[in-house]
């Protein structure tokens, strides 16, 4: 819709200038009506935007949104007031439309968790269900400072994965092109060298030319296995059983596996703790943690759990069942349960788990850099024994 710039007056006979998106005139009127206001004068400034080809919210947009709502409320500023300002500094982007939806539905009699409800892209489930348990315990200001703290946790997290993945895929990616050039370029042409000689080749000269006799050879089988694999892992992510059994072998993964525990481990804490401490119920906490926490092996866990809560049995006792959950944290969880302070004891976990992921993917880089430097100092040798060795032996039999 087009943005207005108006001139209204009051009851008394103040004038008051703004800005206000509507269809024309006459709706602005309406809501200025709404607003207590008589339109004097209005002006189109802004024409309606198409945001059809980018209708994605940037995660650090709605911490920036979080943070300035939650600043705006605990100084005591209005909802909808807020929500205006916050729109009218968001820039041109359609995260500043759908701001400029909320404020219009909130104005319209519509609750800000119900209007949030109408953009599932931008607001998650966990984001939604936070604020409708802040609006029905008036504690809004306490749930968005929490889902602030939530969004910046959820931020460097995602900071530490992409180093943990990116990282180590880059370089053996390097190293794989070094290998292939090597294998396949380079030493084909000291292959010449050799065919000429009645002699028995060494061993390491056998090997990479098989190797090289491969790949030049049986390039379309390595792609094509590489494809089957591929297509295998994303046909089976498709189904539930599939990512329930692909995500559990990935939390068996040497070397990676356990860094893909704790993440998971982690995600499940501080949204479990984010939930409680908003005041949702522990089964329709668990219900939401199921959706949201990234893992379907870990999700499963999670659905039967909150099963074996609705029968009867406590957290920790459901956890006990589940190595997916250390000891330590089955503990915490129990003592939480047992004290009556069991969103503190999330958060403790929450806070270990902060500390934990990051240095498990330090060790973990720090892990891989060595074997890839003695991988690549292999293949180097390997390479270097198979020219040379053949050209050691060419001498002896010149000089004898």
């Amino acid at each position: 819709m087009p943005e207005f710039a108006y001139t209204a007056g009051n009851e008394a006979g103040k004038k008051i200038s703004g800005t206000l998106v509507a269809s024309d005139q006459e709706e602005l009127a309406e809501k200025l009506e709404e607003l207590g206001l008589f339109l004097i004068q209005a002006k189109e400034v802004r024409a309606a935007k198409s945001y059809t080809l980018s209708k994605k919210v940037k995660r650090k947009e709605l911490l920036t949104f979080t943070l300035y709502l939650n600043t705006l409320i605990t100084a005591g500023v209005p909802l909808l007031v807020g929500l205006k300002q916050i729109a009218d500094q968001a820039g041109e982007s359609y995260f500043k439309q759908v701001i400029g939806s909320l404020a219009e539905d909130i104005q319209g009699g519509r609750s800000i968790s119900e209007s949030m409800a109408r953009f599932p892209k931008v607001f998650n489930e966990l984001y939604i269900n936070v604020i409708k348990a802040g609006e029905a315990s008036g504690n809004l200001e306490m749930v968005l400072n929490d889902l602030a703290a939530f969004l910046e946790w959820q931020s460097d997290l995602n900071k530490s994965v992409k180093k943990a993945t990116i990282y180590p895929c880059v370089l053996i990616g390097a190293v794989g092109m070094l290998v292939l050039v090597l294998i396949v370029f380079v030493f084909p042409r000291f292959m010449t060298m050799f065919e000429g000689l009645n002699m028995e080749l060494p061993g390491p000269t056998r090997l990479v030319i098989f190797m090289s006799d491969f790949l030049n050879n049986y390039w379309y089988v390595i792609l094509g296995s590489i494809g089957v694999l591929i297509a295998g892992y994303i046909i089976g992510y498709r189904y539930e059983q599939g990512r329930v059994l692909i995500d559990k072998y990935k939390m068996r993964l040497p070397i990676f596996g356990s860094v893909i525990m704790k993440i998971s481990v982690s995600r499940f804490a501080h949204y479990l703790g984010l939930l409680l401490r908003a005041g949702i119920n522990i089964t329709e906490a668990f219900s939401i943690v199921e959706t949201l926490v990234g893992n379907a092996a870990i999700a499963k866990v999670v659905q039967t759990m909150r099963e074996m809560i609705m029968g009867g049995q406590r957290i920790s006792q459901a956890m006990e069942r589940h190595p997916e959950f250390p000891p330590l944290v089955v503990q915490m969880i129990s003592v939480g349960e047992m004290s009556g302070k069991l969103e503190d004891n999330l958060n403790k976990v929450s806070q270990f788990y902060d500390r934990e992921v990051p240095d498990a993917i330090d060790k973990t880089l720090g892990m891989i850099q060595p074997l890839i430097i003695v991988f690549i100092g292999g293949v180097v040798i390997l390479i270097a024994l198979a020219i040379f060795l053949p050209m050691f032996d060419m001498s002896k039999a010149v000089r004898g």
